[in-house]
């Protein structure tokens, strides 16, 4: 639900039927990769099914993992499906995500510049987690970073990436005070001031990351906070946007000092398709001292 409405305004990343007929010169450079994308693994999935032998993993007895492209081109091989059939599903889970993490990204730039006392504790945690090391990020270190996580779920409490999603109710939903909201109505979810609800988020223009703890998540409505949205239709990249984001977070802070431009200093927010920075964020980036030992 929330990747659909990027590719609207993301000119490069539009993609229509039959585009895949078009020549190449007449293909965007984000189309171009599409369509390579999409054959390079078909391609490989051809030669793997070449080379296998006739047992497969389910005659073992064993699950193999799909990647969603995989499956994707799966469901279309059966059906029989041109490649140009995968185009715009390919388009929306490679770069639907790419605004809404890099909007994200912004604001939780701007909110540890503004409260550094967090990006300390946030600092300390890398620290603890990776040493004096420069390696490679694992999922395993991504998944110790316990309070970036809750800095970035804070964020987007303040800053959802998408301000506000729309669905139908296909069916009559009384609400309170006795009013019946008819089928077939259009309702406006507006998380960015869903968020600020102070019956869920008390001194909700406060940034305080501790409020995602589990015992202070105890007893939240479970819709009190989507920033994904929610429901059969919510983001299918929300897990891969967040590992994204801690990674960037991790790096960035291990390596710098973020702080404001000037004291006082809050961006003046634009609410489109995409929550933005009206004059887009500035933040102050100094080196951060500390030692890194050679991989």
């Amino acid at each position: 639900m929330i990747v659909s409405y990027i590719i609207p305004e993301t000119k490069c990343c539009q993609l229509k039927r039959g585009a895949i007929n078009l020549r190449p010169k007449e293909l965007t450079s984000c189309e171009r990769h599409i369509v390579q994308v999409i054959e390079s693994r078909r391609q490989e999935r051809q030669e793997r099914r070449k080379g296998s032998v006739s047992i497969s993993d389910k005659d073992l007895g064993l699950k193999r993992r799909e990647a969603f492209l995989d499956l994707l081109l799966e469901a279309s091989d059966s059906a029989g499906a041109a490649l140009s059939d995968s185009d715009e599903e390919v388009d929306t889970f490679m770069f639907g995500g790419h605004d809404t993490t890099a909007a994200a990204m912004s604001f939780i730039f701007y909110n540890l510049a503004a409260n550094p006392e967090v990006q300390a504790r946030l600092a300390e945690e890398v620290a603890e987690v990776f040493g004096a090391s420069d390696g490679a990020v694992t999922s395993q270190d991504l998944a110790q970073l316990k309070y970036t996580e809750r800095v970035i779920k804070e964020s987007l409490r303040l800053y959802p990436s998408v301000p506000l999603f729309a669905r139908r109710i296909d069916e009559e939903l009384p609400i309170t005070g006795g009013y019946v909201i008819p089928a077939g109505t259009g309702a406006l979810i507006a998380c960015y001031q869903m968020n600020r609800n102070p019956a869920f988020f008390p001194d909700p223009e406060k940034f305080d990351p501790d409020r995602f703890l589990p015992e202070n998540c105890t007893g939240r409505h479970p819709y009190a906070y989507v920033p994904f949205s929610a429901g059969p239709r919510n983001c299918i990249g929300q897990k891969f946007g967040m590992l994204q984001m801690k990674s960037t977070v991790a790096k960035v802070v291990r390596h710098c000092v973020l702080s404001l431009p000037r004291p006082g200093y809050k961006p003046v927010v634009t609410g489109r398709v995409i929550l933005r920075a009206e004059d887009g964020v500035q933040l102050k980036v100094s080196p951060r001292k500390m030692a890194i030992s050679p991989c």
